[in-house]
């Protein structure tokens, strides 16, 4: 469903990181509908995923295919009220083609914005050519 779609995050992580219990964060700063990412923050819920971060286990990687694995998604078997998009969760299990169509506008919405970096970016223009 999130085809062609170029949804821009930001990935922090705290002055503690890797001691237990530190997570990272994971924040989109381009609009996701999803029941993954809160709608007005854009923040994915990682302990939701790792409730408890063991350095030991869980590394950068596992956050970052986390993140993608919530595109992929195709069923919500968890408890519904854990979700932090409620109104996606609920369009996602009431209308499909109705979710479906928001997914598409955002997938377009996040094209419109493919080469423009937010405030503070470390990308530069890498992903131009002449």
């Amino acid at each position: 469903m999130f085809t062609n779609g170029v949804f821009k995050f930001e990935l922090r992580c705290p002055l503690k990181y890797n001691d237990a219990g530190t997570h990272p964060t994971v924040k989109f700063t381009s609009y996701v509908y999803n029941p993954h990412v809160h709608p007005t923050t854009g923040e994915v819920d990682i302990k939701r995923e790792y409730p408890r971060w063991d350095s030991n286990r869980h590394f950068l990687t596992t956050v970052l295919t986390y993140v993608k694995r919530i595109f992929y998604t195709r069923e919500y078997q968890d408890e519904d009220d854990k979700y932090p998009n409620q109104e996606a969760l609920k369009l996602y299990k009431t209308d499909l083609e109705g979710f479906r169509r928001r997914v598409a506008e955002c997938v377009r919405e996040s094209q419109k914005g493919v080469y423009l970096n937010e405030n503070g970016s470390t990308v530069s223009d890498c992903f131009l050519s002449s």
